[in-house]
């Protein structure tokens, strides 16, 4: 079996000369074939060596005794042992589920003695059955994520995780060890159904073998043959991401709808995943059903559509555009009072001044035909019932709003021009009615002022 590891560690460029390399140990048999196969080629590569042990203590004395022999290992190879309880039962009594808080203790302690110790890599003991059984559950559960199984080797808190034994069955690995007559623990959860992984390895996977006793190698080149495809079309996914992605400094990220949705399917569905990473890098990826939902969305452009996300985001499919954002309540535009020859600032992007002066201003000049009963002139958002004399008919605010395509988070807050005697005189930078024009000279101007056309 040693063999076959450096075999793996040569075909996968993990050999690392002269690297540490922390072995994670648990005890059971993998673990500890994983212990015995490295330090047997440590001489080959130059490796300094150790172990880390971590004690979920969740089997009473079960668990002291998988930690005790660890650390008898360790001294029987010479290897520094590195082992700590970890709070998982402390973590259990607020609630959560039992495998993610064990995994998380886990992982954040094996970190700490990555960097404490200055490490180089993680290496852990998961073998092809493992691999077999991730994949069958990963299918079974409907992942959007490409079903990749478990990764040879990849990036952990700034350093490196790389899993040697993956290429080799259970059964080669008890068999390392009675050859080498290395004994090792066995844990009695792992005889429990109650686990999604022991019902497919006790019940799925037997089966499976018995179709096809190379289902360890089957089930490998699949996953090859995935990761050649994943890494082809994630590439692509990536620059259409980088055309189509637009962020703002609030922390909103728009998806240009109209260009989304020429790609092909398979990318829509990684650009919206690669989306997703950006916005919660450290959270599960979307549900299927989540996924498809966004999906449909994107297909039309008609109104408005909100959808929420894990997390406190809403996606805001408005006409052309995808909206990712967390979730905020509408905003509403205070009032403003116009102050003849004085600048206004009605919004981040927009100034209007009221003046009789013939004096230029950058922005639009709009003459506007009042009299003392319009005043004051105010800028404020829409009310219920808000209506536009166009002199032949009348039109309600809202509806221009909607025909205008003015997303639905920015109704509210768009800003109207409103006198105390005619009502509703425009829509700043969007419609104006019957009393406001740019030829026929008044002796009332209004200057507009904005730094986009988007309020």
């Amino acid at each position: 079996m040693e063999q076959q590891v450096n075999d793996f560690l040569k075909r996968h460029q993990m050999t690392h000369p002269g690297k540490r390399l922390l072995l994670a140990c648990s005890g059971g048999a993998d673990s500890v074939a994983l212990v015995r196969s490295l330090h047997a080629l440590a001489k080959t590569y130059n490796w300094e060596l150790g172990i880390v042990h971590a004690d979920h203590q969740l089997r009473g004395q079960a668990s002291k005794d998988d930690q005790a022999f660890v650390v008898a290992l360790g001294e029987s190879l010479e290897i520094p042992v590195y082992a700590k309880a970890l709070p998982v039962p402390e973590r259990l009594q607020q609630g959560g589920n039992t495998q993610q808080v064990c995994r998380e203790e886990r992982y954040a302690y094996f970190a700490s003695i990555l960097h404490t110790y200055n490490f180089d890599v993680l290496v852990q003991g998961h073998h092809a059955d493992d691999q077999i059984e991730t994949v069958l559950m990963q299918l079974t559960k409907g992942s959007e994520e490409a079903v990749l199984g478990i990764p040879v080797q990849r990036v952990f808190d700034g350093k490196g995780i790389m899993r040697p034994l993956l290429g080799i069955k259970r059964t080669d690995i008890e068999q390392y060890l009675r050859d080498i007559h290395q004994a090792y623990r066995e844990d009695a959860s792992n005889e429990s159904d109650a686990y999604t992984r022991n019902r497919f390895r006790h019940h799925v996977v037997p089966l499976l073998y018995k179709e096809n006793p190379a289902l360890d190698r089957q089930i490998g080149r699949f996953i090859k043959r995935q990761e050649e495809d994943e890494e082809v079309l994630s590439q692509l996914a990536e620059l259409r991401y980088q055309e189509l992605v637009k962020r703002s400094q609030n922390g909103h990220v728009t998806l240009d709808g109209k260009g989304f949705r020429t790609l092909p399917i398979a990318l829509q569905r990684r650009v919206i995943l690669l989306l997703w990473k950006y916005l919660q890098p450290n959270t599960q990826p979307l549900s299927s059903q989540l996924l498809a939902t966004i999906l449909h969305a994107s297909t039309s452009t008609h109104g408005t559509q909100h959808i929420s996300l894990p997390q406190g985001y809403q996606l805001t499919r408005s006409y052309d555009d995808l909206q990712f954002a967390q979730k905020t309540k509408s905003k509403t535009l205070a009032e403003h009072v116009l102050m003849p020859d004085r600048w206004v600032s009605v919004s981040d992007t927009i100034k209007v001044l009221l003046t009789q002066s013939d004096e230029l201003h950058p922005g639009e000049r709009w003459y506007v035909q009042i009299d003392e009963e319009d005043f004051p002139l105010v800028i404020r958002g829409r009310k219920a019932g808000d209506r536009i004399d166009y002199g032949t008919y009348q039109k309600k605010v809202a509806r221009i709003l909607i025909d205008q395509k003015i997303p639905l988070e920015k109704r509210d807050s768009w800003p109207l021009l409103v006198s105390q005697k005619n009502g509703i005189l425009g829509l700043i930078s969007l419609s104006y009615g019957k009393l406001l024009n740019k030829q026929t000279k008044t002796p009332w101007v209004i200057w507009i002022k904005q730094e986009d056309s988007t309020c």
